[in-house]
Protein backbone atom coordinates (compact mmCIF):
# COMPACT_ATOMS: atom_id res chain seq x y z
CA UNK A 1 0.00 0.00 0.00
CA UNK A 2 2.61 2.50 0.92
CA UNK A 3 4.47 1.56 -2.22
CA UNK A 4 2.00 2.25 -4.52
CA UNK A 5 1.06 5.34 -2.76
CA UNK A 6 4.86 6.64 -3.47
CA UNK A 7 4.11 5.51 -7.06
CA UNK A 8 0.98 7.38 -7.35
CA UNK A 9 3.22 10.67 -5.91
CA UNK A 10 5.45 10.31 -8.83
CA UNK A 11 3.00 9.54 -11.48
CA UNK A 12 0.92 12.55 -10.40
CA UNK A 13 4.52 14.34 -11.23
CA UNK A 14 5.00 12.70 -14.74
CA UNK A 15 8.04 14.38 -16.06
CA UNK A 16 9.34 15.91 -13.13
CA UNK A 17 11.62 13.88 -10.54
CA UNK A 18 12.07 14.69 -6.78
CA UNK A 19 14.32 14.10 -3.94
CA UNK A 20 13.58 11.24 -1.50
CA UNK A 21 13.59 13.64 1.07
CA UNK A 22 11.15 15.78 -0.35
CA UNK A 23 9.27 12.56 -1.16
CA UNK A 24 9.33 11.83 2.43
CA UNK A 25 8.03 15.24 3.73
CA UNK A 26 5.47 15.34 0.89
CA UNK A 27 3.89 11.97 1.78
CA UNK A 28 4.59 12.62 5.64
CA UNK A 29 6.20 9.49 5.83
CA UNK A 30 9.57 8.83 7.99
CA UNK A 31 12.80 8.87 5.70
CA UNK A 32 13.83 5.34 6.98
CA UNK A 33 10.38 4.16 5.56
CA UNK A 34 10.81 6.35 2.44
CA UNK A 35 14.31 4.69 1.99
CA UNK A 36 13.06 1.29 2.26
CA UNK A 37 9.90 1.86 -0.22
CA UNK A 38 12.58 3.32 -2.62
CA UNK A 39 14.87 0.12 -2.61
CA UNK A 40 12.25 -1.98 -3.29
CA UNK A 41 10.47 -0.22 -5.75
CA UNK A 42 13.82 0.31 -7.48
CA UNK A 43 14.79 -3.82 -7.77
CA UNK A 44 11.56 -4.61 -8.90
CA UNK A 45 12.18 -1.49 -11.45
CA UNK A 46 9.28 0.66 -11.02
CA UNK A 47 11.17 3.75 -10.30
CA UNK A 48 14.92 4.53 -10.59
CA UNK A 49 17.16 6.80 -8.89
CA UNK A 50 19.85 8.80 -10.35
CA UNK A 51 22.58 12.02 -9.70
CA UNK A 52 20.59 15.29 -9.82
CA UNK A 53 22.30 17.35 -12.88
CA UNK A 54 22.43 20.39 -10.76
CA UNK A 55 24.19 19.12 -7.74
CA UNK A 56 26.36 15.84 -8.16
CA UNK A 57 25.51 15.07 -4.33
CA UNK A 58 21.81 15.10 -4.32
CA UNK A 59 19.80 11.44 -5.70
CA UNK A 60 16.08 12.25 -7.29
CA UNK A 61 14.38 9.78 -8.09
CA UNK A 62 11.42 9.16 -11.15
CA UNK A 63 9.26 6.19 -11.75
CA UNK A 64 9.62 3.84 -14.77
CA UNK A 65 7.35 3.08 -17.74
CA UNK A 66 6.30 0.08 -15.89
CA UNK A 67 5.46 1.99 -12.86
CA UNK A 68 3.83 4.42 -14.89
CA UNK A 69 1.74 1.25 -16.56
CA UNK A 70 1.35 -0.42 -13.04
CA UNK A 71 -0.41 3.01 -11.61
CA UNK A 72 -2.75 2.51 -14.88
CA UNK A 73 -3.59 -1.20 -13.96
CA UNK A 74 -4.41 -0.11 -10.61
CA UNK A 75 -6.10 2.76 -10.91
CA UNK A 76 -8.20 1.08 -13.78
CA UNK A 77 -8.94 -1.67 -11.21
CA UNK A 78 -10.22 0.83 -8.41
CA UNK A 79 -12.37 2.63 -11.11
CA UNK A 80 -13.98 -0.41 -12.09
CA UNK A 81 -15.16 -1.35 -8.76
CA UNK A 82 -16.72 1.79 -7.95
CA UNK A 83 -19.10 1.56 -11.14
CA UNK A 84 -19.63 -1.43 -10.34
CA UNK A 85 -20.63 -0.36 -6.92
CA UNK A 86 -22.66 2.65 -8.15
CA UNK A 87 -24.16 0.42 -10.95
CA UNK A 88 -25.40 -1.77 -8.06
CA UNK A 89 -26.61 1.00 -5.99
CA UNK A 90 -28.62 1.98 -9.25
CA UNK A 91 -30.71 -1.26 -9.47
CA UNK A 92 -33.92 -1.89 -7.24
Amino acid sequence: QGELRILNYLDKLSEETISPSLLSDELKVARGTITASLNSLEKKGLITRIMSKEDKRKIIVAITNEGNELVKRQNKIVVDYFSTLVDRLGED
